[in-house]
């Protein structure tokens, strides 16, 4: 009997070829299921009414699971007429929200924004850091603070359009219609074009990207860069050598834009491991290439670092001051403003600040593992358990709390009502196509990245934003339940 080719071995192969998408899958289940405790626990709600909901939720999910095959969303089979118009109003939302209401540039965004200046005024990268304690009483300036990713692409696009506020919205919509290109890509390959005007709309129609469509934050090129890397990835192991040139890329410029990109990778070694067209070997290789052209896109900034710091610094020196504050005793989860001990005293050397700060937070990690458990727990409770956390108007509609507290607490309602919605049909499709989904490597690299991108902030520091990146993929799989539980086989194997 021949040991290779042998029914046997195939048999095992095939095995071995769903272990990636059964631990994802489980996994994200893992992670959906216990969202919906998380949920009111964000709301400080007794613990048995926390039991209680989370049971409840879990009972509706699968109930709706078990309904997936009436639910026909191929006969909203569509062209590219209705989805013009879907793309076409979910841009017009953007518009409008942004003509009613100015943002005010908090938190992460006027750094963004005053970086990308600085790179058109003065021709060097720089950013002024943000003392929110008030302990250093005079400006900073740092080289490598801030991932340089969006400021570049903010400094482009404000060479060619502008920098008033109209034209970071012209980027984001920019961004928007990008994505909602990709999505129909996606759609097509998983499900033949049912399904897109759903997702198209589900999208376009997601509350907190409009709300945040007129603030220069990294999340949305991330959700964009995040799905381009999969999808490329895959073209690439059905045979597309150039495809792995836009994954490399978008994989390298995502890591530009938020470091938590650098761990796609794995993302595609578990999709190469489920792929039936390509063998072990072949997708290691196929692997290797396309990090590797994405790493290229990272080592020139990485030796710009190396040039302007004296010392080695792959992306930012932010990492270890936020590694410190968000594992150290008076670490909440959520953004912490300072740890137990002052690190910002060795701020004026930027290298020395980022390594000592990643040295004391894996320092406390090893020495209070059991509380650190506990802190990552409660980290993706901030991640998952919510689609908005309050932080959103707090830091870039500030006046509106006071002006019109309805409209706020509407707005953070159906924020949060869409976001548990989302969950309850990904964690429906997860149950009703278990089969079909840990076999297909697109929908295998969308799970991968998912968990991967929500692992980051079990360690680092949490908040509800951070969810957002995730958003195409979760849309994704919640479109798959209906769309494979008919048809039970997907057309991206």
């Amino acid at each position: 009997m021949k040991l290779f080719g042998s029914e046997e071995n195939i048999r095992i192969l095939n095995i071995l070829r769903e272990i990636p998408g059964k631990f994802a899958w489980l996994g994200l289940m893992i992670c959906v299921a216990s969202a919906f405790a998380y949920g009111p626990w964000l709301l400080s709600m007794k613990s048995y009414l926390i039991m209680g909901f989370a049971i409840g939720s879990l009972l509706v999910m699968f109930i709706y699971s078990r309904f997936l095959k009436n639910i026909d969303l191929g006969r909203m089979e569509s062209g590219w007429k209705t989805w013009s118009i879907i793309i076409f109003v979910g841009a017009g939302l953007r518009i409008l929200w942004a003509v009613l209401v100015d943002p005010v540039y908090g938190g992460d965004a006027i750094s963004f924004h005053e970086t990308a200046l600085r790179i058109l005024s003065e021709h060097r990268y720089a950013s002024t850091y943000q003392d929110v304690l008030g302990i250093i009483d005079r400006q900073i300036e740092l080289r490598s603070w801030r991932p340089p990713g969006l400021p570049v692409m903010l400094a482009c696009w404000y060479f060619i359009f502008g920098h008033e506020s109209s034209s970071v919205i012209a980027f984001n919509i920019f961004v928007y219609v990008m994505t909602s290109l990709i999505l129909i890509i996606f759609c097509v390959r998983l499900f033949n074009r049912g399904g897109v005007s759903v997702v198209l709309a589900v999208f376009a129609l997601w509350p907190k990207l409009i709300i945040l469509g007129s603030v220069p934050l990294t999340e949305a090129p991330s959700l964009l860069l995040f799905l381009i890397s999969v999808l490329a990835f895959d073209r690439f192991l059905r045979g597309s050598l150039p495809s792995s040139v836009g994954a490399g890329l978008a994989f390298g410029v995502g890591a530009l834009v938020r470091p938590s990109m650098l761990l796609m990778p794995l993302a595609w070694g578990a999709m190469a491991a489920a792929s039936t067209r390509v063998s072990l070997r072949r997708g290691a290789l196929v692997l290797a290439g396309a990090t590797i052209i994405g790493m290229a896109c990272v080592l020139p900034w990485s030796l710009r670092n190396q040039a302007v710091l004296g010392e080695f610094v792959l992306i930012s020196t932010n990492g270890g001051d936020v590694l410190y504050r968000a594992n150290n005793p008076r670490a909440t989860g959520n953004f912490t403003p300072a740890g137990e001990r002052d690190l910002t005293q060795f701020i004026t050397n930027e290298a020395e600040w980022n390594k000592l700060g990643s040295a004391w937070a894996v320092e406390w990690i090893l020495e209070n593992p059991t509380e650190f458990l506990k802190s990552a727990i409660r980290k993706l409770g901030y991640f998952w358990g919510a689609g908005e956390d309050g932080n959103t108007f707090r830091l870039y509609y500030p006046d509106m709390k006071d002006r019109f507290p309805l409209i706020v607490l509407t707005a953070e309602i159906l924020m949060n009502f869409s976001w548990f919605l989302l969950l309850f049909a990904v964690g429906g499709s997860l149950v009703a196509i278990r089969g079909e989904i840990i076999t297909s490597p697109l929908l295998v690299g969308l799970m991968w990245g998912t968990l991967l991108l929500s692992g980051v902030h079990a360690v680092y520091e949490s908040h509800a934003r951070y969810n957002l990146p995730i958003l195409g993929a979760l849309i994704l799989i919640a479109a798959s339940g209906p769309m494979l539980s008919r048809s039970g086989t997907s057309s991206a194997q």
